[in-house]
């Protein structure tokens, strides 16, 4: 019987069903009511909504079912008990006021995550997709002790190029970061991090980007550029083990537009090369 398992054991297993499947458990005997608490993995499931909601559907959304959300994750985090390392937390809900987005993320830190997944969805029916800001604490020194986290994916969270700075310098341990959908950033600079262990770096669909400069990322190994203006200007420098260059052009310009803007500097590195354009350009 798999009741007869020791509980490390089975926290191990109910660590591998999702969110939902895991807190279902609670009502299969008294022993199991709080197991699932001690899970490693709070992937919370993503907001759902349905294709050509009317009015009066989007008014239910967002006054009643986003709230109901935003308090469906506060009761998990106050039932949870795992005072070990937590592999995995992520959050894919709508930009809307009443969301304890900073709180969330530090208690995220607190438990020594390894990997963090904060994506801001959009209303079907709306115009415009949100943004959020993302939360530094005031004192960032507090910063400098969190060594576990090793994956950050940010989408539609508004970062600057400060906070791309402020991302690199204190979390030096981490070794993938994805920016997504980000409106802010301009110039990105990752320079001078000796020491860094970032190996993957994606920055896509950040309309507003004129220049990303990396230079002495000793261990990056790959750059995803998605879907960003075509005249943007890319620089890299002493990336001794750079072999992976995915770009997406989403103007309309022909391959031959397109290759010369690789520098330079990486093309004898390079081992894999991913171009995507529309096939009517390819020429």
């Amino acid at each position: 019987m798999i009741s007869q398992l020791p509980d490390d054991i089975l926290t191990s297993i109910i660590s591998r069903l999702s969110l939902t499947e895991a807190a279902a458990t609670s009502i299969l005997s008294t022993r199991w009511r709080r197991l699932w608490t001690h899970t490693t993995r709070l992937n919370f499931p993503h907001f759902e909504q349905q294709r050509g909601s009317s009015e009066k559907y989007m008014k239910y959304l967002q006054e009643i079912k986003f709230p109901n959300y935003v308090k469906f994750i506060d009761r998990v985090l106050d039932s949870y008990n795992n005072d070990g390392i937590l592999t995995e937390f992520s959050i894919h809900m709508p930009c809307l006021e009443g969301a304890n987005i900073e709180k969330w993320i530090e208690f995220a830190l607190s438990r020594k995550v390894e990997i963090i997944d904060i994506s801001m969805v959009y209303f079907i029916n709306a115009t415009k997709i949100g943004s959020y800001s993302f939360p530094w604490p005031s004192n960032t020194s507090s910063l400098q002790c969190v060594k576990s986290l090793k994956e950050l994916t940010l989408g539609a969270v508004d970062l600057d190029d400060r906070d791309i700075e402020l991302l690199i310098s204190n979390f030096i341990f981490l070794e993938r970061l994805s920016i997504l959908r980000s409106r802010k950033l301009r110039n990105v600079a990752i320079v001078g991090h000796l020491g860094l262990k970032l190996k993957h770096l994606e920055i896509s669909h950040a309309r507003n980007v004129e220049s990303i400069e990396i230079c002495d990322a000793t261990s990056l190994v790959s750059l995803r550029c998605y879907r960003l203006p075509f005249t943007y200007i890319l620089r890299l420098d002493n990336v001794p083990r750079f072999t992976e260059f995915d770009t997406s052009d989403q103007y309309r310009n022909t391959l031959a537009d397109v290759l010369p803007r690789i520098p330079s500097s990486i093309h004898d590195q390079l081992l894999q090369l991913k171009l995507t354009t529309a096939p009517e350009f390819i020429r």
